[in-house]
């Protein structure tokens, strides 16, 4: 009988540090999410063609997609390999200087960056949708339209042939990588 009162001391001291580690945890997520995530400064490397590496930061490009891998174009009903045709113009954007990556919200599920990066005050985003290899996603932001509306008048990119959106493709294979 005795140790009935110790026992429920242990409980009461148990659910004590339980409450108080809990406060703790949901006090350091309310301050992490009201700090904005720093700017990624670094050389980048092109991964995918929406998706650079900065420094150790998957970065996907904020308000712009581009070709899913192995997607192909047509011109004139033939294939064309555009996939890697739109790698090589992001990589020519942004060639080797450093660049500035401004995160859009928090890391995603897979510790992917949404952001517009910058090469000095250049909108490398920007950048890569008037080369006609990048598309604006209205959905995310319309900064991104009017470059895309020029490229398509132009007839630059991928606007010189005939390609499946990038969304489609995602769908179609079950796939949807952005939040």
């Amino acid at each position: 009988m005795t140790l009935r009162p110790f026992a429920n001391r242990a409980t009461q001291q148990g659910k004590l540090v339980a409450a108080v580690a809990c406060g703790l945890l949901v006090a350091t997520a309310v301050l992490a999410d009201g700090e904005d995530p720093e700017a990624v400064v670094g050389t980048a490397t092109v991964v995918d063609s929406d998706i650079l590496r900065v420094n150790d930061a998957r970065i996907v490009l904020w308000g712009v997609e581009s070709l899913e891998r192995g997607q192909l174009c047509f011109i004139d009903g033939q294939p064309w390999e555009c996939y890697p045709a739109a790698v090589r113009a992001l990589e020519t954007i942004v060639g080797t200087a450093e660049i500035r990556c401004e995160p859009v919200g928090r890391a995603d599920a897979f510790g992917r960056i949404f952001a517009v990066c910058y090469l000095g005050t250049d909108d490398i985003n920007e950048l890569f949708v008037l080369s006609g290899f990048g598309l604006a996603r209205p959905a995310e932001t319309d900064a991104y339209v009017a470059a895309q509306e020029h490229a398509i008048a132009e007839g630059i990119g991928l606007w010189r042939s005939r390609f499946e959106p990038p969304a489609f493709i995602r769908e179609s294979s079950g796939t949807n990588d952005r939040p």
